[in-house]
């Protein structure tokens, strides 16, 4: 928000602005949209707050309910496990790639 307002906005002042103005999404008809195979992974010590992953969590199994095709990974590290850690990734993208791309 800092940077999208071309730094019109303090980044103290942000904090604040979101926790006024956003709230969680409980009907995206847009997810049900979604039908090519997705693979998601999140870091659980990355950036989302325990609140935001819920939503997340949430927001897929919408994903879920249309999609056969749809994973959620959640594994441990940060947002940038897939550079730390590459290895913890490898095997389920390794995985969805075979199921999907390689019949």
């Amino acid at each position: 928000m800092h940077v999208g307002s071309n730094y019109s906005i303090d980044l103290e002042s942000t904090e604040y602005i979101l926790q006024r103005n956003a709230v969680p999404v409980t009907n995206n008809p847009g997810l049900a949209r979604i039908k090519c195979p997705l693979f998601v992974s999140i870091g659980r010590h990355g950036f989302f707050s325990t609140k935001e992953l819920v939503n997340i969590r949430n927001s897929f199994r919408m994903v879920e309910k249309h999609n056969k095709h749809s994973y959620l990974y959640e594994v441990e590290g940060t947002h940038h496990v897939h550079i730390n850690d590459p290895e913890i990734l490898a095997g389920p993208i390794n995985e969805f790639l075979i199921k999907h791309y390689l019949k």
